[in-house]
């Protein structure tokens, strides 16, 4: 810390210092952050919006302690600082990424962020294009495991499981069969957990042997694999 004190000087000479100064800290000046960077949707559905984006290039000096999120419908007469609503109300948004929800998918919405420092709010970043909710669809896709991509072998009483990992949007509905006979079902336990489907059959017999399917339909597409 450093105090200063300052005297007058004339021809004849030099004063009484002044009182001392209150202490101070040597440091760089600190000032709100710049905009974060490369703002945009990263997932949808037809009531929510979750946004993405970067720290700032510049900090201002001091560390990033959180975000504002601010949204207004489109409109034609809105100024450029006319109409915004702060979405995280409250709590502070510390992550850089944020869902908005309870959205009108008939609405188009603009977005912007700012970041935060000690000292204030920084300028916003701006979504580049008025967007509306909607559900993003994605088909069926199927990833099996190196041990169901090879002959299974089980001793007679003994269960079968097999596995895939599954995904789609919306979430796809789920089908094991035994190729040729549809009773797969019936006699095992299907189950679809997170990403996860299984098909299990608790007691096993000779009369289950055989290749098995999987299926996957929603309403962006099907698809099947042969185990």
């Amino acid at each position: 810390e450093y105090q200063f004190r300052v005297k007058a000087e004339n021809e004849i000479g030099i004063g009484e210092p002044s009182f001392p100064s209150r202490p101070a800290i040597a440091k760089d000046p600190i000032e709100p952050p710049g905009p974060p960077i490369n703002l945009k949707v990263v997932d949808s559905t037809k009531t929510s919006i979750t946004l993405g984006w970067g720290k700032p290039l510049y900090d201002g000096g001091a560390p990033i302690i959180g975000y504002v999120v601010e949204m207004r419908p489109k409109t034609e007469k809105a100024g450029p600082d006319e109409g915004w609503k702060r979405c995280n109300v409250a709590a502070q948004v510390i992550h850089t990424e944020f869902t908005v929800t309870s959205l009108d998918e008939k609405e188009l919405y603009e977005f912007r962020v700012s970041a935060q420092n000690q000292v204030g709010i920084g300028p916003p970043a701006d979504l580049k294009e008025a967007v509306s909710p909607k559900e993003i669809l994605e088909p069926p896709e199927i990833e099996l495991d190196a041990s169901m991509r090879k002959l299974v072998i089980v001793r007679a009483g003994c269960p079968i499981r097999l596995f895939a990992i599954v995904r789609g949007r919306p979430a796809p509905k789920v089908t094991w069969r035994r190729v040729g006979i549809d009773n797969v079902i019936r006699k095992g336990q299907v189950d679809l957990v997170d990403t996860m489907a299984f098909c299990v059959i608790p007691n096993s017999t000779r009369d289950d042997s055989g290749k098995y399917s999987l299926t996957l339909v929603n309403t962006a597409g099907e698809k099947a694999v042969f185990v």
